[in-house]
């Protein structure tokens, strides 16, 4: 009679696993636009926000800086490029890329030089809302993750904790230029975790 219970028991915890690991990599993708990106008479980089629990984080201002610098330096030759090529006839919509910083932790330099692992690892959520201006159209709401190792940023001086910044403009980057021609979605960066 144990055994069968054991049995029982070991099956009702093995399904759900299974059903929670099979929706974590389903939700390692990010959906693909509405349509592609190509075709809009101007395409805009809007200034990042937070939100609001975040501004009030010992460094958060440093660090959204420090993004805000990161996509001028990687989205923004994107969109310029895009402005060069646009055609007003096409569709005379504009383009409207919204960042915003979801979730945050990342220790301070000082931080995490004198705590070094005991500051804990670092992440950044960003979700990054693409509109057209005019008409409010959501065409896509990607989201993008990065980490930073606890031990690896002690280790690093927190050089790994910034490299966690620059890797999630990246994929932002990535994510825009991937569905320009056509909408086919792109990674979260969820799926390292």
């Amino acid at each position: 009679m144990y055994y069968v219970s054991l049995q029982l028991l070991r099956a009702l915890l093995v399904f759900p696993l299974l059903a929670v690991g099979i929706s974590a990599v389903a939700d390692s993708e990010n959906p693909p636009p509405a349509n592609k990106l190509e075709g809009y008479d101007s395409y805009t980089l809007q200034t990042t926000t937070m939100d609001a629990g975040i501004g009030k984080k010992k460094n958060a201002d440093k660090i959204l800086k420090r993004i805000i610098a990161n996509l001028e330096e990687q989205v923004k030759p994107v969109l310029d490029e895009w402005n060069t090529a646009a055609v007003s006839l096409e569709n005379p919509e504009k383009l409207s890329i919204e960042p915003r910083i979801m979730s945050l932790h990342k220790p301070s330099a000082a931080n995490r030089v004198f705590a070094g692992s005991f500051a804990g690892g670092s992440r950044i959520v960003m979700r990054v809302r693409i509109v057209e201006s005019e008409s409010g159209k959501v065409i896509a709401e990607p989201e993008f993750y990065q980490h930073a190792n606890a031990v690896g940023a002690a280790w690093s001086f927190g050089a790994t904790d910034n490299a966690m910044l620059d890797r999630v403009t990246q994929m932002i980057a990535v994510y825009l230029k991937r569905n320009y021609l056509t909408p086919i979605g792109g990674v979260t960066g969820f799926e390292q975790e």
